[in-house]
């Protein structure tokens, strides 16, 4: 999460993917160590340690840390482009556009070079982002808030109308997306802005190999449904070139 975020509307809003915490227990559960990056708040790591897996998390913000530990699991104060600990993992796991918060492609190789040397000999880095496929025939376009809400959020009994409104660069991959949050209660208005360094499918293999990986499988959702130029995500495995 971004300082540039309020806390509680970012973690009452983005609360990942359907399907994707149950995706990642099946993808674990005969793991002996699990390390996750961009483990915010411990979402899916409860769930993890739930099923009796040791799980690492690494995350940046200290209120999410303070939660995530509240929770019982492990975090680590630590930067995804560059950590060193001392154990390795049989997973290394990235959900929800985490690798996306990277906003270069150097920024990214240097994550996933930091995952290939935490993953033991025969482990499996899994993520899942967004495809950007979609947007590869765009140049520049931006959009302004839409009429209507796109959600609600309640934060502590109060309602919150969401509003969207985002800016794209096709040629360097980027996106900015801001939200808009207006409380029906007292009117306030608050505002979170995410900045995107998204990928398409054709992206996937190099960035990998510039880390010293290769891609094992990708898929379309977490059902596990093939990946094609229709699907909305890509949800990636793999491992050690």
């Amino acid at each position: 999460m971004k300082a540039n975020y309020p806390f509680d509307h970012y973690y009452t809003h983005h609360i990942g993917n359907p399907g994707d915490a149950q995706f990642y227990l099946k993808a674990c559960l005969n793991s002996n160590a699990v390390l996750e990056l961009g483990s915010g708040i411990g979402r899916i790591q409860t769930v993890l340690q739930q099923a009796g897996i040791h799980t690492v998390g690494i995350e940046l913000n200290a209120q999410a840390i303070a939660i995530a530990s509240g929770r019982g699991v492990k975090t680590i104060s630590a930067d995804m482009r560059n950590f060193s600990l001392s154990q390795r993992f049989d997973r290394v796991i990235i959900p929800y556009n985490s690798l996306y918060c990277l906003t270069n492609i150097d920024e990214q190789i240097k994550c996933l070079r930091c995952v290939s040397a935490h993953m033991r000999s025969k482990g499996t880095l899994i993520f899942d982002v967004y495809a950007g496929d979609a947007f590869s025939t765009e140049v520049t376009v931006s959009r302004t808030d839409p009429v209507e809400i796109v959600t609600q959020i309640t934060i502590n009994d109060e309602l919150w109308d969401v509003y969207e409104c985002s800016e794209l660069d096709a040629v360097s991959q980027k996106i900015t997306v801001t939200y808009t949050y207006l409380s029906q209660l007292t009117g306030e208005t608050k505002r979170g802005v995410i900045h995107h360094r998204y990928l398409c499918s054709h992206d996937i293999p190099e960035l990998l190999e510039n880390a010293g990986l290769i891609l094992d499988s990708m898929h379309g959702d977490f059902d596990e449904s093939p990946f094609d130029d229709t699907s909305e995500f890509m949800v990636v495995r793999a491992k050690h070139a």
